[in-house]
C-alpha cells in the first residue's frame, strides 16, 4: 500500500476509472472526439463540490491534463454565479467593511448583472 495524502479514498477512485477509460482512447490515432465527449461526459457527472475535491486530488499527483479539464469544468460551474456563492463555496471572508463592499459594487456594477440564481 502506497500512502496518498491530501487525496479521499473516493476522489482517487474517480481518479483511477478516469485514467483507465481515457489510456485506450488516447492510444486511437482518430480518437481526439471521443476523447472530447469522455471528458465532457465525466465533468457532466461530477457535482461541483466533487469538481472541487478532484482538482486537489489532481493537483497533489500532479496530473496536469486532468487537473485543466477539471479547473475548466469548475470554472463552468461557477460561472455567473454570484459573490456570495463562489465565496461560500471556496470559503473566502470578506475583509471589506460594508461600505467598502458597496463602493466596490458601485464600481463594478456590470459584474454583478446577469448572475444566475445561486444553487
Amino acid at each position: 500500500m502506497i500512502p496518498v495524502p491530501n487525496v479521499s479514498a473516493e476522489m482517487l477512485e474517480q481518479i483511477v476509472s478516469y485514467v483507465n477509460g481515457f489510456l485506450p482512447l488516447r492510444s486511437k490515432v482518430d480518437g481526439e472526439k471521443e476523447i472530447d465527449a469522455y471528458n465532457r461526459e465525466f465533468v457532466e457527472q461530477q457535482s461541483l463540490e466533487s469538481l472541487k475535491g478532484l482538482v486537489l486530488a489532481a493537483n497533489y499527483l500532479d496530473i496536469k491534463d486532468l487537473l485543466d479539464l477539471l479547473c475548466q469544468g469548475m470554472a463552468d460551474g461557477i460561472k455567473n454565479k454570484s459573490l456570495e456563492f463562489v465565496k461560500k463555496f471556496f470559503g473566502i471572508e470578506n475583509d471589506y467593511t460594508e461600505e467598502e463592499e458597496a463602493e466596490v459594487r458601485r464600481q463594478n456594477a456590470w459584474a454583478f448583472e446577469n448572475v444566475d440564481p445561486d444553487s
